[in-house]
């Protein structure tokens, strides 16, 4: 793979660090018990720190998202509730880190490699997509970015799909996000092999 070449300027990038969560990356977690490939999902964690350590080292606004539901899930759409159960892992039942999926449990936070910094932007999200009844579009409009790199645990099919498809909605002439492949597990095994 080619490594990817663009110009960045720091006053208008940001780096998107999406659902770097004990729920989505832990053998105890959210994933684990839906019966998701974990170890996958946590492949890119050392790429992300080391691309979130060169992005605080040149002053990139860092942003961090963390997909969760209130405690007594009312943001939780009920089709969601259905495709948790069906798959094993009811989002609001209890695992070994705490109620799945639900904010303020200890797997709903973010993982020791990847904490933010302070004065790092967390963005809590009910759902996949990091626009939707968030406040991300408009802390982007108000920082004057138009450039996004995104990485993180969300396969890249769902990631990118949703956040060009919220930014572009939110903001007319917002730039195409940038996805780092290594730095994003792949959605199928077979397409990055």
């Amino acid at each position: 793979m080619k490594p990817l070449a663009w110009t960045i300027e720091v006053a208008d990038t940001a780096l998107l660090v999406i659902d770097m969560q004990r729920d989505f990356c832990s053998p105890h977690g959210y994933a684990a018990r839906a019966g998701l490939d974990v170890a996958r999902l946590a492949g890119p964690i050392g790429q992300i720190r080391r691309l979130l350590d060169a992005a605080r080292g040149a002053g990139l606004l860092v942003v961090h998202t963390r997909e969760g539901h209130l405690p007594d899930l009312s943001d939780c759409p009920a089709e969601k509730m259905q495709r948790s159960r069906q798959a094993g892992a009811p989002i609001g039942s209890v695992g070994p880190m705490g109620r799945l999926l639900v904010r303020g449990e200890y797997g709903h936070d973010f993982i020791d490699e990847l904490q933010p910094a302070t004065g790092e932007a967390v963005i809590d999200k009910p759902g996949y997509g990091a626009f939707y009844q968030t406040g991300l579009a408009q802390l982007l409009t108000n920082r004057c970015i138009r450039q996004l790199i995104v990485c993180g645990v969300t396969p890249r099919c769902a990631c990118i799909r949703r956040c060009a498809k919220r930014w572009t909605g939110a903001m007319p002439a917002s730039p195409w996000p940038m996805p780092l492949p290594r730095a994003i597990p792949p959605c199928r095994r077979r397409r990055w092999q």
